[in-house]
Formats: C-alpha cells, sequence, structure tokens
C-alpha cells in the first residue's frame, strides 16, 4: 500500500518535471529594452496667478544692479506716462511699481528699482548734462507747489495740466528753475514738465481729478486752498522765491 503511494508520487513529480523543462523562457534582448517607451511624469510648475500675462526676461536682464540702458528708459518712461500703453503691455490702468519692475527685469526685494529710477529721470538726478552758463537749478523746489500757485489763478480753481504749465512757464519766480532738456525716452516733452507731471500726480492731498476733460485732458481742482498754500510756503526755495499765491486771493 506504501509502496504504490510512493509510486504514484514519483510519476506526478516526474510529470510536472518534464512539463516544466518543456516550456522555455522568453529571451529579451537589451536592446529591445532600451527601445521600450518610458513613462514620462511631467512636473507641472504652474505659473503664479499674479502677473502670470507678463513676459518672463531673460536672466541677465534681472539684475536690478546692472546700469540702466536708454532704451530701458526710455520703456519706463513710457510705462508710466502712457495709460494706453500701459493698459496694453501691463493691462492695469494704474502706475503699479511692483508690475513695471517685473516687466523690466528691475524687481528688488522692497519693489522700489523701477519706481525710485523714474523719480530720478523726472528730477534729472542721473544722467543730466550740466546747466548751461549763467543758468541754475535748485533740485529742493517743489512742483507742486508750482502747481499749487497756477491754479490758485484760474477759475474755480480748476485747470488742465497744458492750462496749468502755460501759466507756470511766464512766471518769472520760476524761470530759473525750469529744465527745458528732452526727457530720457520722449522726442520733445522736457524734464520739468515730467517732474510737475509726477508732482501732480502724487500731490492727492492738493489736487483731485474732477471727472471731466477739456479738450481731451483731464480737469484737475485745488482741493483745499489754505492747507495747500500752507504746504507752498514750507516749500519754499533758499533762493527767496516769493510766497506761492500771496497776491492771488
Amino acid at each position: 500500500m506504501g509502496g504504490e503511494y510512493l509510486d504514484k508520487k514519483r510519476k506526478r513529480t516526474a510529470v510536472l518535471e518534464a512539463a516544466a523543462d518543456a516550456v522555455e523562457p522568453e529571451s529579451v534582448e537589451p536592446e529591445a529594452v532600451a527601445q521600450q517607451p518610458q513613462a514620462t511624469i511631467h512636473m507641472a510648475c504652474p505659473a503664479p496667478a499674479e502677473h502670470a500675462h507678463l513676459p518672463v526676461l531673460p536672466e541677465h536682464q534681472r539684475n536690478v544692479s546692472t546700469r540702466w540702458t536708454e532704451e530701458e528708459e526710455g520703456l519706463l518712461v513710457r510705462l508710466v506716462q502712457d495709460e494706453e500703453y500701459r493698459v496694453e503691455v501691463l493691462g492695469t490702468r494704474k502706475v503699479d511699481w511692483e508690475l513695471i519692475g517685473r516687466h523690466l527685469g528691475r524687481l528688488n526685494s522692497h519693489r522700489t528699482a523701477a519706481r525710485n529710477k523714474y523719480w530720478a529721470l523726472d528730477a534729472g538726478t542721473m544722467g543730466e548734462p550740466q546747466p548751461a552758463a549763467g543758468r541754475t537749478r535748485n533740485r529742493s523746489f517743489s512742483f507742486a507747489a508750482m502747481a499749487i500757485s497756477a491754479l490758485q489763478q484760474m477759475p474755480d480753481r480748476e485747470g488742465t495740466f497744458p492750462e496749468i504749465c502755460k501759466i507756470i512757464e511766464v512766471n518769472p519766480a520760476f524761470q530759473s528753475h525750469l529744465d527745458w532738456s528732452t526727457s530720457p525716452g520722449t522726442l520733445h516733452r522736457s524734464r520739468w514738465h515730467n517732474a510737475l507731471s509726477s508732482a501732480s500726480s502724487a500731490s492727492h492731498r492738493f489736487f483731485y481729478n474732477t471727472g471731466t476733460k477739456r479738450n481731451r485732458f483731464i480737469v484737475w481742482r485745488l482741493i483745499d486752498t489754505e492747507t495747500a498754500l500752507d504746504y507752498a510756503r514750507k516749500k519754499e526755495t533758499k533762493q527767496s522765491v516769493p510766497y506761492l499765491g500771496q497776491n492771488h486771493r
């Protein structure tokens, strides 16, 4: 009985071994393994939602320590002064210094590189030729004070930028302080026009946009005459510029 069981077990084992020997393993060439397509994993790096529409500048243009070129200065001035161009390029009507700095590759840690550069260009403190003989410039003079004085003389104390400029131009107290050299990045606009525009835009406590236009220019109005004149008085220069507006009450 036991012998028969062992014989059957040996026969079954022999059959299984013979079947295993009959099946040859499939050989795989190394070249075939190399040619098999590999699964590719794409690590998507989503662009930040903020400013995602702006172009990414080359690495060499993203260094705030490099010297500004004339082309960059011109583009900076245009982005600040040309609202339609700013909307087209940056998608905003607001003068956003972070957006402008990012677009120009000049975004420093304090987000002030583009703003400081524009203010320097407006004031003529960088790359400006020396004044002609007999001509002096006083950088401490307030262009906001000039605008206050001009608005004081206008009906309803309001006017457009060109109207303000015309009054300033004929004021003897101001003429020696007007820099008529061309501002970088512009064809005909003088530095003092740019400085006045920048000062007026920053002086919201003295001027406000009436929401109307005259000859395609925004009409600005003086807010508080006494406050504005007090500001102008404090900003008088050491050259004894007359008290602005004192004869125009």
